[in-house]
C-alpha cells in the first residue's frame, strides 16, 4: 500500500511540476513583454490596480504549482485507514490545471496594459475595460 502511495504522490508530484512550467512560462513571458512595452513608463504600474491584480492575484498560478511540488503528502503520506483522501490527490489535480486555464482565459482581460485603436499602448486601470491586453 504505502508503494501504491509513493507512485500516486510522484504522479501527483510530476504533474504538478509540468503545470509550473506550463503557467510559469505564459505568466513570466507576459510580465515580461509589460515591462518591455512601457519602457520608462513602468513606474505608473504602482498606481494602476489591474497591475496589482496581474501581480498580485494571477501570481498563484504560479505559486499554486510550486508549493505542490512540494508538499508533504508525497512520500511521506500516511493517512489513517491507508487509503488516501479525495482532497489529497483532486487538490494537486485539478487545482494547478484550473489555474493555469484562468490564466490564459481570463488573464488577458486582467492586464494592466492593451492596445489602443491607433495601435499605441494604454495603461488599463480599471480590468476588463478595453478587451484582451495579450494574445
Amino acid at each position: 500500500m504505502k508503494i501504491i502511495r509513493q507512485l500516486v504522490g510522484l504522479f501527483l508530484m510530476l504533474w504538478s511540476l509540468l503545470w509550473l512550467v506550463f503557467n510559469g512560462c505564459i505568466y513570466l513571458r507576459a510580465s515580461w513583454g509589460l515591462f518591455c512595452d512601457l519602457r520608462w513608463m513602468s513606474f505608473v504600474l504602482c498606481i494602476s490596480p489591474a497591475a496589482w491584480i496581474w501581480f498580485g492575484a494571477l501570481s498563484s498560478t504560479v505559486w499554486c504549482p510550486f508549493s505542490l511540488l512540494f508538499a508533504s503528502w508525497a512520500v511521506t503520506a500516511n493517512p489513517p485507514g491507508g487509503s488516501m483522501p479525495k482532497k489529497m490527490w483532486l487538490l494537486p489535480l485539478l487545482g494547478p490545471m484550473i489555474l493555469g486555464l484562468v490564466l490564459i482565459f481570463i488573464g488577458p482581460y486582467l492586464y494592466p496594459i492593451c492596445p489602443s485603436e491607433h495601435g499605441e499602448l494604454t495603461i488599463r486601470f480599471i480590468p476588463f475595460l478595453g478587451g484582451k491586453g495579450y494574445q
